[in-house]
Parts: structure tokens; C-alpha cells; sequence
């Protein structure tokens, strides 16, 4: 009786396997593979009776609308100056890059340094503004507030800009999340047959960072640049908590 049951429940199994539409067509599939000389199996998937096909993933969109540019665990590798002074590139927030080569540094806008603790200005690990022709930068030290929750930078948090030296945060560790203000100039095309050069258009962009690391070879941080003039922070549109039981 037990060899009969048995028999019945393999018989039933393969019945409802060879049933199914998914496994003809995988059948079917794996001829025309062989016609082909192709690997038999190639693209071949069955369907196993008696479980349950797996819940479909739920698509979310981006994390943040397409007019914001944004990473999490950007990196950054620190090489070494001597005399206790490290150094990483710089990166672009328009693209979430790393910028490698001098010649393109114009094109970054702020990079990390570690001083030693005796540097008289900047000692620890310092975040330093690129400035270029086409931009200035300003830094808004916030502390080790929840990254996400920050949607605005209140003004009184921007630190003044001193004309003899590049903005800079220093002694910053990690958990820290810091603000970053852009002053882009671009220049206008003068009207049709003015001889007067045209005037600069000035746009200010915002952007923060989420220091998750800072070591001498490291730096890893999440960050978050709105690139359409607008000065507030979306909140980020995160996967649903799963459902407790």
C-alpha cells in the first residue's frame, strides 16, 4: 500500500510538473537549444510542483527624483603627503565622481585632507572646498544629526567664507553630517547684436554629506545634491518595513 501511495504521489508530481504551461515551454526550450548547439539548459527554468513560487520583488523607483544626484558609500582613498599630512581627490557632486587627474581638479568641488593634530588651522580630518572659476563653495557644519531628517539648512549654520583661504570643516568625525552650499557662475549669451559683454548668472545649489568613515586610507560618506536651485532636501523614498507576523 505505502509503494502505491508513493507511486501515485511521484506519478501526480510529474503529471503536474509536465503540466504546467512554464515547463512545456521550458521542454520546448531546451530542444531548440540542442537544434542550435547551444547549452541545453541555457535560459532553462523549471517550475517544482508543490511550492510556491516566490512573492514578486516590489520595484521602487530612485531614491531621490532624477534632479537630485545622490550616493551611499561614496568612496574616497586618502595617499599620503608626508610629514603627517594625507590627501584625496576631489569629486564632482553633478556626477557623484572622483576627479583623479590635476588638470581636471577645476571640475571637483571639495576633497578630504587629515592633518595632524598639531596643524595650527585645520588639524584632523578636514573637508576642503575646490574652488574654481565656475564655482565657490560655503560648508555648514551640522554635527551628528539623522541624515534623512535634514531637509533644510537653516542660515545661521553656513560658516563665513574668509577671502584668504579656501572653506574648510576641520576635525570632523565620523557620524558627522555637514552642508554644502555651491555658488555656480555661468555666463549668458550677450543679446543679438550687443557689443556689451554679458553678465554672469550666478546659481546656488545645496547639497549634504553623511561621514560614514574616516580612516587614513578612507573615507566613506553618503551624500545628496540638489542640481535644480532648490534649497530643501526631499525626504528619501525608502522600501516599506516588511509586515511583522
Amino acid at each position: 500500500m505505502l509503494i502505491a501511495a508513493l507511486g501515485l504521489a511521484v506519478a501526480g508530481g510529474l503529471g503536474a510538473f509536465a503540466a504546467d504551461p512554464r515547463n512545456q515551454a521550458a521542454l520546448r526550450l531546451i530542444v531548440t537549444n540542442m537544434a542550435a548547439e547551444k547549452p541545453a539548459m541555457q535560459g532553462v527554468a523549471f517550475k517544482v510542483p508543490f511550492l510556491k513560487d516566490p512573492p514578486p520583488k516590489k520595484a521602487y523607483p530612485g531614491l531621490y527624483p532624477e534632479n537630485i544626484t545622490w550616493g551611499t558609500d561614496a568612496v574616497l582613498k586618502y595617499s599620503d603627503l608626508g610629514d603627517g599630512y594625507w590627501q584625496t581627490p576631489g569629486i564632482n557632486l553633478v556626477n557623484g565622481r572622483s576627479v583623479e587627474n590635476e588638470a581636471d581638479e577645476w571640475q571637483a568641488h571639495f576633497r578630504f585632507k587629515f592633518n595632524p593634530p598639531t596643524d595650527p588651522l585645520h588639524p584632523g580630518h578636514t573637508l576642503v572646498a575646490i574652488d574654481s572659476p565656475q564655482h565657490a563653495l560655503s560648508f555648514a557644519p551640522l554635527g551628528a544629526v539623522d541624515f534623512d531628517g535634514v531637509r533644510t539648512i537653516p542660515a545661521d549654520r553656513w560658516l563665513k567664507r574668509s577671502e584668504n583661504e579656501r572653506a574648510a570643516v576641520w576635525n570632523l568625525k565620523a557620524g558627522d553630517v555637514v552642508g554644502v552650499k555651491v555658488e555656480a557662475v555661468s555666463l549668458a549669451e550677450p543679446a543679438s547684436g550687443s557689443a556689451k559683454p554679458a553678465a554672469p548668472k550666478r546659481h546656488t545649489f545645496v547639497a549634504k554629506l553623511l561621514l560614514k568613515k574616516l580612516s587614513h586610507s578612507t573615507v566613506r560618506f553618503d551624500f545628496v545634491y540638489r542640481n535644480d536651485g532648490k534649497l530643501d532636501f526631499p525626504a528619501p523614498n525608502l522600501p516599506e518595513p516588511a509586515a511583522r507576523h
